[in-house]
């Protein structure tokens, strides 16, 4: 489905009825695979309507030469949400980088949220700032590593549990077709600047703490 916004338009997927919850994704990823992600805990909980939005540059939206980094990200996510919920309350869910974008909508949009589930959060943007636990695999099965394909070695250098259940949910993710796989270029442009990766102000400063 597809958000007119005057400047862009925005791609988002819609499942079920009820109360919105808003899904945002992960840096790169895309409604299709966050909905895979996400589904199958809805399937018992009845009565919420799941939007799935693509912010510029991820899945079907594309990203613009005028968006030039996370303040501008936001300004469009804020217009595509005030357009889909037209004043209702709704819930947020934010997924890494998408956890660091609902804390933006949560600064500007506070009132209107009944909820907020962040799911590994971006807390801090910039990576030099982070801190950190070294990277160390907690689980390791010899035959996984096997098993891994030359597609696979990125996503396997990155897990901490090589087991087969991991890796047979991994395989289980549905194809991404081409046209939902981004602009990685956009992305980068912001990504690969810490000034433009981060918001310009303090995503944190709210005059109370959502209850």
């Amino acid at each position: 489905m597809e958000c007119a916004l005057e400047n862009i338009t925005v791609y988002y997927e819609v499942f079920g009825e009820g109360k919105p919850v808003i899904i945002l994704p992960g840096w790169g990823l895309n409604a299709r695979l966050t909905a895979h992600e996400f589904e199958p805990y809805f399937q018992e909980r009845a009565g919420w309507k799941r939007v799935y939005i693509d912010p510029p540059g991820h899945g079907k939206t594309p990203g613009k030469d005028w968006i030039t980094n996370q303040d501008k990200v936001l300004d469009v996510l804020l217009a595509c949400i005030d357009k889909l919920t037209s004043g209702q309350r709704f819930s947020l869910i934010g997924i890494s980088m998408g956890g660091y974008l609902a804390r933006g909508v949560r600064l500007y949009r506070g009132e209107f949220i009944d909820g907020i589930a962040l799911i590994i959060p971006a807390v801090i943007a910039e990576d030099r700032q982070r801190t950190v636990p070294p990277y160390k695999v907690l689980v390791e099965d010899p035959a996984v590593k096997a098993d891994i394909t030359p597609a696979e070695v990125d996503l396997y250098d990155m897990a901490v549990v090589h087991t087969r259940k991991w890796l047979d949910y991994q395989r289980s993710y549905p194809e991404v077709p081409e046209d939902e796989m981004g602009d990685f270029t956009f992305l980068s442009s912001i990504r690969e600047q810490p000034n433009n990766y981060a918001f310009s102000f303090d995503v944190d400063n709210v005059s109370e703490p959502i209850s």
